[in-house]
């Protein structure tokens, strides 16, 4: 979160040798479990994709598929996944974001499922939320974060396993085998070898022998 806020403000500032900004429409967060699949053309395919309204918004979020319980509450975000315009409007929502985890969302930072709870309650409302959205359009839902418009798109876009743009191999302890498998195999697919299971198992026994 940090370094996309980082990112965004380095992007507001740039300029074109001219003096004109040169910040590309849309930018995209990737957690270290997520990639972009080789197919994917423009960020504006994936904009264009996310629902009715998106192309109006400062930031894309992805909703879960079905919101449920996750030993936290109702889950109904994950942030693993985003996108953002580099426009004021934007710069705030991420630092208001950031920011919260020193104050309203304290709780969260040091437990599942950290910033992406915080993003929810700042969005839905703190515990369960319940806030309506601001604007719909044609079922997409969107909400305001200060100035900026939060538009939450279908997950299944950009932000699961099976993402059609992005692919987010997400996973709890429990089950990092599995997604190391995953991983391996998406990989191999792409031509880049596949040694994740090797990694995190020699990892995790350096950890026991500590």
């Amino acid at each position: 979160l940090r370094a996309s806020l980082r990112a965004l403000n380095v992007l507001r500032e740039s300029q074109r040798s001219d003096g004109a900004p040169c910040a590309p429409p849309w930018s995209i967060f990737l957690d270290s479990d997520a990639y972009l699949l080789p197919s994917t053309g423009p960020l504006d395919e994936i904009v264009a994709a996310s629902g009715d309204g998106a192309a109006e918004a400062d930031i894309i979020l992805a909703k879960f598929r079905a919101a449920g319980r996750h030993g936290s509450g109702v889950q109904r975000i994950n942030s693993g996944v985003f996108l953002f315009r580099a426009n004021e409007a934007a710069a705030e929502a991420l630092a208001r974001w950031d920011a919260a985890r020193h104050n309203e969302c304290k709780s969260w930072s040091t437990r599942w499922p950290w910033e992406q709870r915080c993003i929810q309650d700042l969005i839905y409302g703190p515990g369960d939320g319940g806030n309506p959205p601001a604007r719909q359009h044609n079922g997409s839902e969107q909400f305001l974060l200060g100035r900026a418009t939060v538009h939450m798109a279908p997950q299944t876009v950009f932000n699961t396993p099976e993402g059609r743009y992005a692919k987010h191999l997400w996973a709890h302890s429990r089950a990092t085998a599995g997604r190391d498998a995953q991983a391996d195999s998406e990989l191999r697919t792409l031509g880049l070898g596949g040694n994740t299971t090797a990694v995190h198992a020699a990892h995790r026994a350096e950890l026991g022998r500590r």
